[in-house]
């Protein structure tokens, strides 16, 4: 529903100003347990690079689909109704290519990011991970890092602009069993590096 306040680009350019606002503290998050899993980050990432150098002040979250769905299933019935409103979108394709324009053009206009942690790992269907893999050229092997019974991290290098920055694929922590784990997090960057 936000979208219908302000535009992606006003809503980025607008927290790109505020730097005293954090949406992981104030924003609404509702019962998931995904705001809690994302506050930890800054942490996971520090322990791995051994400095302060991340906080949550300064961590950017975005949609990788910058179309409003109740998850990953629901995409489909959520593009079938921005259809039927005649937009430029003919096809799923479109609205992905067009959300990562955004995100290379505008997200990453306004910040250098050295880290990017795409929660939603899958390499089919729709996940953070595999449009940046198909968006960006790969600058490393894919390293997968078991995560006991219900998953697993990947990590490469993508190549933006000049500058290569390390991906981190996780699987979706709205799910409990999905918490953060530091020790596999550096173990995958280790492998990257």
């Amino acid at each position: 529903m936000t979208d219908y306040k302000k535009t992606n680009k006003e809503w980025v350019s607008e927290r790109s100003r505020n730097s005293d606002y954090c949406h992981l503290s104030k924003g609404n998050w509702g019962k998931s347990p995904l705001r809690e899993e994302l506050l930890k980050l800054p942490s996971v990432l520090n322990d791995y690079y051994g400095d302060e150098t991340f906080d949550k002040s300064r961590m950017i979250l975005t949609n990788g689909l910058l179309l409003a769905s109740e998850g990953v299933s629901d995409i489909p019935n959520r593009f079938k109704q921005l259809k039927e409103k005649n937009t430029d979108f003919s096809r799923i394709g479109d609205i992905v290519k067009s959300s990562m324009d955004f995100f290379h053009n505008c997200t990453l206009s306004l910040s250098s990011p050295s880290v990017i942690f795409a929660y939603g790992n899958a390499d089919s269907g729709h996940s953070a991970w595999k449009y940046l893999t198909q968006y960006y050229k790969v600058k490393s092997d894919i390293i997968s890092i078991p995560k006991g019974n219900t998953g697993h991290y990947k990590f490469c290098s993508i190549t933006i602009g000049d500058r290569k920055v390390h991906v981190i694929g996780s699987p979706h922590p709205s799910y409990g069993y999905n918490h953060l784990e530091s020790d596999l997090i550096s173990k995958g960057l280790s492998k990257i590096a």
